[in-house]
Protein backbone atom coordinates (compact mmCIF):
# COMPACT_ATOMS: atom_id res chain seq x y z
CA UNK A 1 0.00 0.00 0.00
CA UNK A 2 1.19 3.52 -0.74
CA UNK A 3 -1.58 5.50 1.00
CA UNK A 4 -3.31 5.47 4.33
CA UNK A 5 -6.87 6.78 4.22
CA UNK A 6 -8.71 6.94 7.51
CA UNK A 7 -10.38 8.93 10.24
CA UNK A 8 -8.60 11.31 12.58
CA UNK A 9 -9.99 9.66 15.70
CA UNK A 10 -8.56 6.29 14.58
CA UNK A 11 -5.17 7.60 13.42
CA UNK A 12 -3.52 7.28 16.84
CA UNK A 13 -3.10 3.54 16.42
CA UNK A 14 -1.35 4.02 13.06
CA UNK A 15 0.73 6.97 14.29
CA UNK A 16 2.41 4.74 16.88
CA UNK A 17 3.76 2.41 14.16
CA UNK A 18 4.09 4.90 11.30
CA UNK A 19 7.89 4.79 11.13
CA UNK A 20 7.75 1.03 10.46
CA UNK A 21 5.34 1.51 7.54
CA UNK A 22 8.07 2.28 5.02
CA UNK A 23 5.96 1.76 1.89
CA UNK A 24 3.35 4.34 2.86
CA UNK A 25 4.04 7.72 1.29
CA UNK A 26 0.97 9.73 2.27
CA UNK A 27 -1.52 9.77 5.09
CA UNK A 28 -4.91 11.32 4.31
CA UNK A 29 -7.29 11.69 7.22
CA UNK A 30 -10.83 13.00 7.61
CA UNK A 31 -12.17 14.66 10.72
CA UNK A 32 -10.54 16.97 13.23
CA UNK A 33 -6.85 17.34 12.28
CA UNK A 34 -6.00 20.01 14.85
CA UNK A 35 -3.93 17.60 16.96
CA UNK A 36 -2.26 15.91 13.97
CA UNK A 37 0.71 17.57 12.31
CA UNK A 38 1.91 14.68 10.16
CA UNK A 39 -1.16 13.99 8.01
CA UNK A 40 -2.99 15.66 5.15
CA UNK A 41 -6.71 16.42 5.02
CA UNK A 42 -8.85 14.11 2.89
CA UNK A 43 -9.81 17.11 0.75
CA UNK A 44 -6.19 17.29 -0.53
CA UNK A 45 -6.58 13.81 -1.99
CA UNK A 46 -9.99 14.32 -3.55
CA UNK A 47 -9.11 17.77 -4.93
CA UNK A 48 -5.91 16.40 -6.47
CA UNK A 49 -7.72 13.47 -8.09
CA UNK A 50 -10.37 15.73 -9.61
CA UNK A 51 -7.88 18.42 -10.71
CA UNK A 52 -5.62 15.85 -12.38
CA UNK A 53 -8.60 14.33 -14.11
CA UNK A 54 -7.52 11.08 -12.51
CA UNK A 55 -11.12 9.96 -12.27
CA UNK A 56 -11.98 10.79 -15.89
CA UNK A 57 -12.36 7.74 -18.07
CA UNK A 58 -11.46 5.33 -15.30
CA UNK A 59 -12.25 1.84 -16.48
CA UNK A 60 -12.59 -1.07 -14.13
CA UNK A 61 -11.23 -4.50 -14.97
CA UNK A 62 -13.69 -7.17 -15.98
CA UNK A 63 -14.55 -9.59 -13.22
CA UNK A 64 -15.61 -13.19 -13.23
CA UNK A 65 -19.02 -13.28 -11.53
CA UNK A 66 -18.08 -16.56 -9.87
CA UNK A 67 -14.69 -15.41 -8.56
CA UNK A 68 -14.35 -14.94 -4.80
CA UNK A 69 -14.90 -11.29 -3.87
CA UNK A 70 -14.76 -11.49 -0.09
CA UNK A 71 -14.24 -14.00 2.68
CA UNK A 72 -16.29 -13.29 5.80
CA UNK A 73 -15.19 -15.06 8.96
CA UNK A 74 -17.87 -16.40 11.26
CA UNK A 75 -18.12 -18.81 14.13
CA UNK A 76 -21.71 -19.58 13.16
CA UNK A 77 -23.33 -22.31 15.18
CA UNK A 78 -20.14 -24.26 15.91
CA UNK A 79 -18.22 -21.52 17.75
CA UNK A 80 -15.24 -22.44 15.54
CA UNK A 81 -14.09 -19.68 13.15
CA UNK A 82 -14.45 -20.47 9.46
CA UNK A 83 -14.26 -18.46 6.27
CA UNK A 84 -17.42 -18.13 4.21
CA UNK A 85 -16.77 -17.06 0.63
CA UNK A 86 -18.96 -14.70 -1.35
CA UNK A 87 -18.51 -14.31 -5.08
CA UNK A 88 -19.08 -11.13 -7.05
CA UNK A 89 -22.41 -12.62 -8.10
CA UNK A 90 -23.56 -13.32 -4.52
CA UNK A 91 -22.48 -9.83 -3.42
CA UNK A 92 -24.50 -8.41 -6.32
CA UNK A 93 -27.56 -10.39 -5.21
CA UNK A 94 -26.97 -9.32 -1.60
CA UNK A 95 -26.77 -5.67 -2.69
CA UNK A 96 -29.91 -5.89 -4.83
CA UNK A 97 -31.83 -7.58 -2.01
CA UNK A 98 -30.74 -4.78 0.32
CA UNK A 99 -31.95 -2.16 -2.15
CA UNK A 100 -35.28 -3.93 -2.56
CA UNK A 101 -35.88 -4.41 1.18
CA UNK A 102 -34.84 -0.88 2.17
CA UNK A 103 -36.65 0.75 -0.76
CA UNK A 104 -33.53 2.87 -1.40
CA UNK A 105 -34.10 5.98 -3.52
CA UNK A 106 -31.67 8.03 -5.62
CA UNK A 107 -31.02 10.74 -3.05
CA UNK A 108 -30.83 8.57 0.08
CA UNK A 109 -27.94 8.87 2.50
CA UNK A 110 -27.09 5.60 4.24
CA UNK A 111 -25.62 5.47 7.70
CA UNK A 112 -23.54 2.43 8.55
CA UNK A 113 -23.03 1.86 12.24
CA UNK A 114 -22.55 -1.90 12.00
CA UNK A 115 -19.05 -3.16 11.23
CA UNK A 116 -18.44 -3.75 7.52
CA UNK A 117 -16.72 -7.01 8.51
CA UNK A 118 -20.19 -8.26 9.55
CA UNK A 119 -22.46 -9.39 6.71
CA UNK A 120 -25.23 -6.94 7.64
CA UNK A 121 -22.84 -3.95 7.66
CA UNK A 122 -21.27 -5.11 4.41
CA UNK A 123 -24.69 -5.52 2.78
CA UNK A 124 -25.69 -1.95 3.67
CA UNK A 125 -22.36 -0.66 2.34
CA UNK A 126 -22.49 -2.61 -0.93
CA UNK A 127 -26.17 -1.78 -1.50
CA UNK A 128 -25.55 1.91 -1.00
CA UNK A 129 -22.55 1.93 -3.33
CA UNK A 130 -24.52 -0.05 -5.93
CA UNK A 131 -27.23 2.62 -5.80
CA UNK A 132 -24.59 5.35 -6.21
CA UNK A 133 -25.69 7.03 -3.00
CA UNK A 134 -23.80 8.65 -0.14
CA UNK A 135 -22.42 6.51 2.69
CA UNK A 136 -21.73 7.87 6.17
CA UNK A 137 -19.56 5.48 8.17
CA UNK A 138 -20.36 5.88 11.85
CA UNK A 139 -17.39 4.66 13.91
CA UNK A 140 -19.21 3.47 17.03
CA UNK A 141 -22.65 2.81 18.39
CA UNK A 142 -23.77 5.20 21.05
CA UNK A 143 -27.52 5.96 20.85
CA UNK A 144 -27.25 9.73 21.37
CA UNK A 145 -24.21 9.99 19.10
CA UNK A 146 -26.02 8.05 16.38
CA UNK A 147 -29.07 10.35 16.59
CA UNK A 148 -26.74 13.35 16.28
CA UNK A 149 -25.03 11.79 13.22
CA UNK A 150 -28.38 11.07 11.56
CA UNK A 151 -29.42 14.68 12.10
CA UNK A 152 -26.05 16.19 11.06
CA UNK A 153 -25.64 14.18 7.85
CA UNK A 154 -29.30 13.89 6.82
CA UNK A 155 -29.16 10.11 6.98
CA UNK A 156 -32.32 8.61 5.46
CA UNK A 157 -31.47 4.88 5.58
CA UNK A 158 -29.74 3.07 8.40
CA UNK A 159 -29.06 -0.58 9.01
CA UNK A 160 -29.28 -1.31 12.70
CA UNK A 161 -30.16 -4.14 15.02
CA UNK A 162 -33.46 -3.99 16.93
CA UNK A 163 -31.64 -3.49 20.23
CA UNK A 164 -29.91 -0.41 18.72
CA UNK A 165 -33.19 1.08 17.52
CA UNK A 166 -34.73 0.48 20.93
CA UNK A 167 -31.80 2.21 22.63
CA UNK A 168 -32.20 5.21 20.30
CA UNK A 169 -35.89 5.49 21.19
CA UNK A 170 -34.97 5.73 24.86
CA UNK A 171 -32.37 8.49 24.57
CA UNK A 172 -33.51 11.44 26.70
CA UNK A 173 -34.77 14.10 24.29
CA UNK A 174 -34.81 11.73 21.30
CA UNK A 175 -37.95 13.41 19.97
CA UNK A 176 -36.10 16.75 19.72
CA UNK A 177 -33.73 15.51 17.00
CA UNK A 178 -34.59 16.61 13.46
CA UNK A 179 -34.78 13.22 11.81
Amino acid sequence: ARLFIGQANLYGEIHDVRRSLETLDDFFVSGDLSALSDVRPMSDLTNTLYTMGALDGVSLPSLDDDAVAVIMYTSGTTARPKGVTHTHRTLGHLAQAGLDVADVRDNDVSGIVLPACHIFGLSVLVSTLMAGNTVVMIPRFDPAYLLAQIQEHGITVIGALPVMLNAMLHVPGAASYDL
